[in-house]
């Protein structure tokens, strides 16, 4: 972690270079502290700046007012801490520097290849109106870093841990050293029998091999095969501990920070893929320093955390998480395009295509308690982006790709006759023809608010933002 004072004369020539990089969209407001409104980045650039100049002007004789001060966090470091944690440590960092009073604004920098951070105040102390004492900051910042580092155990295990690839295989520079620290990792950790050692080993891509000549260690690939010869397990120095009889007990607060980064991951991949195998998933995990495993016992799956040598008990968020977990990959950009094809094509057909979709038998929606919207079986052969995709899958994972385009489309249809519902209150007097022009109407707004809200939004609101500001009105 590095924390640098910059020495800014002009507290507006500071505040101004980062709200600059803001409209540049090279960065954007991160927190504030201590200013006149709650949140003072939906005001104007003149009205956060007056907030500093505005103590400044109350003492005409001080020189060198600016507080300008960069936070520069490693991407390994900003993981440790997350955003939240890093919001809570510059806040404590600004009482610490004796700031805790002033007012202060704070940027996230995305331009450079690592994200960093830069805090905007001023010197002149906003009770007193005197000058904060800048004799010591020097050494104040430094014995920071030192305590943070210390609580956060920053560049220290972890940085030793990234020297040796966590993973080993044939063409690791040091694949002995590779393996032994592998061991040395597991016997520090909170894994607490034989079966749970190795079905974690097995993460790694190694297993415990019994030959005639004793045990030995294999290195194999996600799909089972030998990549080399066994390596005797008498060559390392250090013994992998199959019973763990001295397992650490786990830290309960850290269970719950791992749990959620878990959640974050998995939900990541939600977000991407419609569908996804067990690489994506396990490339997912190990992109953030955790190895995702399955458990013998069971068949479930479970997360272990190699930088903080923790077994994580995440079975429930996998079992919560991975129901699109196939054996075939699609992404949501292209579920989400055969889905656009298709309604795109029935509208050219069908002048009302909720209707024609429906299977009017199967469904009920007249009453509230027992909707259900059942759909007539879908006919994807004509969709470009369906082609592209069934033509490398078998009839099975076509099979799943069309119940998942008619189950969103279900889920549409459904909400649209909730809005319905809901927005009338003479609902069940609507003759049928009527309705079925509203729920049309509703169900092709709905699908089109999933499609392309997304890429609508920014431009929406800036409209909508532009039109507010014309009729005086704070928004």
């Amino acid at each position: 972690m590095v924390i640098k004072i910059h020495q800014t004369v002009s507290t507006k020539e500071a505040f101004n270079y980062n709200e600059k990089k803001v409209e540049k969209k090279h960065a954007h407001f991160f927190i504030s502290q201590n200013t006149l409104t709650i949140e003072p980045f939906v005001h104007t650039r003149a009205h956060r700046l007056e907030q500093l100049l505005h103590l400044e002007n109350n003492n005409q004789r001080c020189k060198n007012k600016c507080f300008h001060v960069s936070v520069n966090p490693t991407n390994e470091e900003l993981e440790t801490l997350t955003k939240q944690g890093l919001k809570t440590e510059i806040d404590a960092f600004m009482k610490y520097m004796g700031y805790g009073h002033q007012p202060y604004f704070v940027y996230e920098h995305s331009d450079l290849k690592r994200t960093h951070y830069h805090i905007v105040s001023t010197r002149i102390n906003a009770q007193s109106g005197k000058k904060i004492n800048d004799s010591t900051e020097k050494r104040k910042v430094s014995q920071f870093i030192t305590e943070l580092q210390q609580r956060y155990e920053l560049g220290q295990s972890r940085t030793k841990l990234d020297k040796v690839q966590l993973i080993p295989t044939i063409k690791s520079a040091n694949l002995h050293e590779g393996i032994q620290q592998v061991f040395k990792i597991l016997n520090k950790s909170n894994i607490t029998g034989k079966q749970e050692y190795l079905d974690i080993l097995r993460a790694f891509n190694l297993e415990i091999y019994q030959s005639k000549r004793g045990l030995s260690v294999l290195i194999k690939d996600q799909d089972g095969q030998t990549l080399r010869h066994p390596i005797t397990l008498s060559s390392f120095k250090e013994q992998p501990n199959l019973f763990n009889s001295k397992a650490q007990q786990p830290n309960m607060q850290l269970q719950q920070e791992l749990k959620l980064k878990t959640e974050q991951i998995l939900k990541g991949l939600n977000k991407s893929y419609r569908f996804y195998t067990n690489k994506e998933l396990r490339e997912a995990f190990i992109k953030h320093n955790f190895l995702p495993y399955k458990i013998t016992k069971n068949g479930n799956l479970n997360v272990y955390s190699p930088l903080d040598k923790t077994v994580v008990d995440a079975q429930f968020l996998f079992k919560k998480n991975t129901m699109r977990l196939q054996e075939f990959t699609l992404s949501n950009d292209q579920f989400y395009r055969i889905v656009r094809e298709f309604t795109n094509q029935q509208l050219l057909v069908h002048d009302n295509v909720f209707e024609a979709l429906v299977d009017k038998e199967q469904s009920i929606f007249n009453t509230s308690e027992n909707r259900k919207i059942v759909l007539k079986e879908l006919n994807l052969e004509a969709c470009e982006g369906y082609k592209q995709v069934a033509s490398q899958l078998n009839s099975k994972e076509q099979k799943i790709i069309i119940e998942a385009v008619q189950s969103h489309l279900e889920y549409m249809g459904t909400k649209a006759i909730e809005k319905i519902h809901s927005a009338s209150v003479s609902y069940r007097k609507i003759q049928e023809g009527r309705l079925w022009d509203k729920v049309n109407h509703q169900f092709l707004i709905e699908l089109l608010n999933y499609q392309d809200w997304n890429s609508h939004k920014s431009k929406y609101q800036r409209k909508k933002n532009s039109l507010k500001r014309r009729r005086g009105r704070r928004f």
